[in-house]
């Protein structure tokens, strides 16, 4: 397991090492909509905030998560889940949690937003049923 995750880190700081300096405009032009860019942004910098993520270096869509979650403590992973659901307003179960770190950051941004589409659309149908009960 320890040499798995030397073997991450190696290769994760042999990706950073090449790529360009983070530019936020050319970041936003990976993205399809202007909310999964809105979405791709708030994560980078929630990834940069906890040290996870070297705040001048970029990322793109196609980027394994594992890149992100290579930390030998999974409280670090824990925290981050924490804060990732705070911030977006959903919950992550501890199930998902296990095949997000096998997706790509593309496949992460689209995930957290058809979370929020479900809550707030679970929300609204709720609100609908308590509207009918009272009548």
């Amino acid at each position: 397991m320890i040499y798995f995750m030397h073997l991450v880190m190696y290769l994760r700081m042999k990706l950073v090492s090449g790529r360009p300096e983070f530019s936020e405009i050319r970041f936003c032009s990976y993205w399809r909509t202007r909310e999964e860019a809105a979405a791709a942004l708030s994560v980078r910098g929630l990834l940069v905030e906890a040290e996870w993520w070297e705040a001048d270096a970029m990322c793109y869509p196609n980027d394994p998560m594992l890149l992100f979650f290579c930390r030998i403590d999974s409280m670090d992973d824990v925290e981050f889940v924490m804060e990732i659901e705070e911030h977006f307003g959903i919950p992550i179960p501890d199930g998902e949690c296990e095949i997000l770190n096998r997706a790509t950051f593309g496949d992460f941004v689209a995930y957290l937003l058809d979370k929020q589409k479900q809550q707030v659309s679970y929300a609204g149908k709720e609100k609908k049923n308590g509207d009918r009960m009272k009548s």
